[in-house]
């Protein structure tokens, strides 16, 4: 099937055939390789099966076909494999779990390759006692294997046929063969015992009582109020029974404790950076530390940063400790420039509210998913708190400080964020006293939350759908296969005619 290799190759092949002591016999109806070695001959055509039977082969080197595979086996020769299509790579790969073949890849063989898989398998024993136990295991049978292939095609001659070894397989239908029909069988004895067991289940809960599920609390809620709103939130499609309330507790800023409106003030023209982790995160790690207190070194801002670890080495002048800080005041101080935020949703609100552009470190829970909001809306930068460096933390408090576009998108949000009929808390303190008032707001309630399951995915529509294309198209192929039927039956009758 290969006639000829690019030269390239040929060359490799000869170069690592070159540098083997046995003498190499290759089939080979290409030009002459320049690499060639003087233990090579080049041949048109070998008496292969010969060859491989002779005492003084040591290995074979094959593209693994089924017919090279078994001459190998039957005089117990070791291979090397260079399979290219079809059957030989499965081939190869069954020669190589019984220890008998090592594998080179044509397409990304170097001569090293190759004359290393030589040296396994003509210096390396296993390799040929593999080969000898599979040469023993061929020759230990009854009855030859040609004599074996005559006397059962003389059998099927003689009997006209072998319907008694035929597979009934082969003569049931689809569904059948595959099982369906059981599988289908099976399936409906576990629903009927999962349905029996599920209503006896039912019963007794009925009978004895049993704990409210968190599922079932939710689905009873006669009102969802939301802490977001649409200066934070992406457009969306929402319930009657839905009411936005995002910042309802954000408020305006009082005055600064003494001390930390001095510190404000001192940083004159250039403003402060408020820095705050949260509650959650008590300590960073050292590592962290220092190089979070190396990029604020580097800022012109005064820096006010909710610590409570150790303090870090590298701590700016720039930069104070505070175990707690007022961070609603700070935020709504008019020389606040940036927030760098775990961005949990009570920060994230009372940034939009003052119109604060932010950095966001985020870590768990819904952080990613808020500060991932807060970039798209152009008014965020987010730094990986695995991934980051001094340089990135400077990097992105640059962009945010000096860059005038998220200052911009920080305050567009925030003029959103007021300019609402109703005050978010006055909002949810109406909808809650309404719902009191009310008895429950089974007005607003949607129809779903007293569907069954697959009455609530359509199920059973999308199963009658189903049905009738199923059913439509079993028409159809029975129509087409009667009309083809028809057709061939009527062209043989005019070709006998």
């Amino acid at each position: 099937m290969i006639k000829n290799l690019s030269e390239e190759k040929s060359n490799m092949i000869a170069s690592a055939l070159a540098q083997i002591p046995q003498k190499v016999l290759w089939r080979y109806t290409g030009k002459k390789p320049k690499t060639l070695g003087a233990n090579t001959r080049l041949y048109k055509w070998i008496p292969q099966n010969d060859l491989l039977g002779h005492p003084k082969t040591r290995a074979f080197i094959t593209h693994c076909g089924t017919n090279g595979i078994y001459e190998a086996i039957y005089h117990g020769v070791p291979m090397v494999g260079i399979p290219m299509f079809g059957d030989q790579h499965d081939n190869l790969a069954r020669m190589k779990a019984k220890g008998a073949a090592v594998e080179v890849d044509l397409q990304r063989m170097t001569s090293a390759d190759l004359l290393n898989a030589l040296k396994a398998v003509i210096n390396n024993t296993s390799y040929k006692e593999n080969a000898m136990k599979l040469s023993r295991i061929h020759h230990d049978q009854p009855v030859k294997p040609l004599d074996r292939a005559v006397f059962w095609v003389e059998f099927v001659m003689r009997h006209k046929g072998a319907k008694h070894l035929r597979p009934a397989s082969h003569d049931l239908n689809w569904f059948q063969y595959h099982s369906l029909d059981v599988i289908g069988f099976l399936l409906a004895c576990v629903a009927t015992v999962a349905f029996l067991v599920t209503k006896c289940c039912l019963f007794c809960c009925w009978k004895f009582g049993k704990p409210t599920t968190l599922c079932e609390i939710m689905g009873k809620a006669d009102m969802w109020l939301f802490r977001s709103y649409w200066d934070f939130e992406f457009p969306q499609p929402y319930l009657p029974n839905t009411e936005f309330v995002g910042g309802l507790h954000c408020k305006p800023a009082k005055p600064l404790p003494k001390e930390l409106e001095e510190f404000v003030q001192s940083s004159g023209k250039d403003g402060v950076v408020v820095f705050t982790l949260g509650s959650m995160i008590k300590n960073l790690s050292e590592e962290k530390s220092n190089m979070i207190a190396s990029a604020l070194a580097q800022i012109p801002q005064k820096v006010l940063w909710r610590y409570t670890g150790k303090k870090p080495e590298t701590l700016g002048a720039n930069t104070r400790l505070y175990k707690w800080i007022p961070q609603n005041d700070l935020l709504g101080h008019p020389k606040t420039r940036a927030f760098i935020t775990h961005c949990g949703t009570n920060g994230i609100y009372e940034a939009i509210y003052h119109g604060v552009p932010m950095v966001g470190i985020p870590m768990f829970g819904d952080q990613h998913d808020n500060v991932a909001r807060m970039k798209a809306k152009g008014a965020a930068v987010d730094v990986d708190l695995e991934r980051m460096t001094s340089e990135n933390l400077l990097n992105a408090l640059k962009a945010v400080i000096n860059n005038p576009f998220y200052k911009e998108n920080a305050m567009k949000l925030s003029r959103i964020h007021h300019d609402q009929p109703v005050k978010p808390l006055d909002r949810a303190v109406f909808w809650v006293e309404f719902v009191m008032r009310h008895k429950g707001a089974k007005h607003l309630r949607p129809a779903f939350y007293d569907l069954t399951w697959f009455q609530h995915h359509s199920l059973d529509v999308i199963g009658f759908l189903l049905a009738c294309v199923a059913t439509v198209t079993f028409l159809v192929t029975k129509c087409c296969l009667f009309f083809c039927w028809k057709f061939s039956k009527t062209e043989k009758k005019k070709k006998r005619e």
